[in-house]
């Protein structure tokens, strides 16, 4: 009847829709990871409180001075010498990190608090042209606009609270993609960058 074939045109609109209300209200998880052996996600750290948030916080606005430290009176052929094969230099290091602000960071958090579940789609920072693309850059020019960027990320993140923590997006490989979950991942990248270039310069992470 037409009553049938209405229903059934209908059926994955509805469906898609109450997929939506359910990660509106946090019942979704994260993908399991590629490497589990299970296929079970694993429980997370629960929710974000505002203490981890500062912490967080603290961490992106101090990792611009912390490398600058370190690379303080380094010159630029040290700065831009590969430590082994397939391993970056501290300056591939540095561009990375601020490329990670400018295409990800920064767009990623924009679409998130002006848009209702947004669909991230993944990006590519470490192919081999971006990367080669590093060479012979300024590492004072490339620190500067980081530092300058990664103002701008903290400041748009400091007067966010619990309902904005909450926001969720969709990532093909992630499911559902909270803001406090990207939080932990994006400050999980630079604590591990940061040491990569402590260790690209010989130095104590």
């Amino acid at each position: 009847s037409d009553t049938h074939r209405a229903a059934i045109a209908q059926g994955a609109t509805h469906y898609a829709e109450l997929a939506k209300s359910y990660l509106a209200r946090g019942h979704a998880r994260a993908f399991a990871p590629r490497t589990s052996d299970t296929g079970i996600t694993p429980g997370g750290p629960g929710p974000m409180t505002y203490a981890e948030w500062g912490g967080l916080l603290a961490t992106f606005a101090e990792s611009p001075e912390w490398i600058d430290e370190r690379i303080a009176g380094v010159s630029a052929a040290r700065l831009a010498q590969r430590p082994g094969p397939e391993r970056w230099s501290a300056l591939e290091v540095l561009a990375h990190l601020r490329d990670t602000d400018r295409d990800v960071f920064l767009p990623r958090l924009e679409v998130l608090l002006t848009q209702s579940q947004p669909v991230f789609t993944p990006a590519d920072l470490t192919s081999s042209a971006r990367v080669t693309g590093y060479a012979g850059a300024d590492a004072a020019a490339v620190l500067s606009e980081w530092r300058m960027l990664r103002k701008q990320f903290v400041t748009r993140l400091a007067p966010l609270g619990r309902d904005d923590w909450a926001r969720v997006a969709l990532h093909p490989s992630r499911g559902s993609y909270p803001l406090g979950d990207m939080m932990r991942e994006w400050d999980e990248h630079d604590r591990s960058h940061r040491r990569q270039l402590a260790l690209a310069l010989e130095q104590t992470p």
